[in-house]
């Protein structure tokens, strides 16, 4: 293998060491414990040599994230993020960051996330989504609205931007006409004729006539 032909004659070459740590990642069974730990060694390694670039950490530290996450050590996986985004507050990583404050209750944590990548892509529409089911699930419904009308304006059928705003308007405003409107501007399928028939069968003081788009 040219990655441990490298090493042998260079320990310190931390660009080999941490391709091929990543490599080993990459492409061995999650049972394969002793290969696994091998290449989390490299990665180890590569991290350890002081002459190791800001590109080649910030690559170890995304690698390292997803891996921790991937094995359900999420407290390591925000870790190893956090300290990607430090050298670069690269969209993707931010995102991935953003997701694992969510799914670890953090949510103010992953609002200063997705609001970063904002000012990098401010018409982000998956990130603007996400800010604002974070707010509906706080219960700060007008914030929420903002984001997602922000959403529709950018992408009227946007199926899970419509599907809130219309659950916000039926459950939070009990406005069923406003829900039937947002129902009617999402793409064809399951979940917006699911949404359409619960409001148009269970709400009487919408008014008749309402139809899918």
């Amino acid at each position: 293998n040219i990655f441990n032909r490298i090493i042998a004659s260079d320990a310190y070459h931390f660009k080999a060491l941490a391709k091929l740590g990543i490599l080993i990642l990459d492409t061995t069974e999650e049972n394969n414990r002793k290969e696994i730990s091998v290449g989390l060694s490299h990665l180890s390694n590569a991290l350890g040599v002081p002459e190791i670039t800001p590109k080649f950490r910030l690559i170890v530290f995304e690698r390292l994230s997803h891996y921790y996450e991937s094995n359900g050590e999420r407290d390591l996986a925000i870790k190893y993020a956090q300290w990607a985004v430090k050298i670069e507050p690269k969209v993707e990583i931010m995102a991935f960051l953003g997701s694992l404050y969510t799914l670890s209750g953090k949510h103010n944590r992953a609002l200063e996330a997705y609001k970063v990548i904002l000012k990098i892509e401010p018409k982000n529409i998956q990130v603007l989504t996400k800010i604002g089911a974070l707010y509906a699930f706080s219960q700060e419904y007008e914030k929420c609205k903002r984001y997602l009308k922000y959403v529709i304006t950018l992408d009227p059928t946007n199926d899970a931007a419509n599907h809130l705003i219309g659950r916000i308007y039926r459950m939070v405003d009990r406005k069923p006409n406003l829900a039937i409107k947002a129902f009617s501007n999402m793409l064809e399928g399951p979940l917006a004729d699911q949404a359409f028939f619960e409001v148009t069968s269970t709400d009487r003081a919408y008014q008749p006539g309402a139809k899918r788009t």
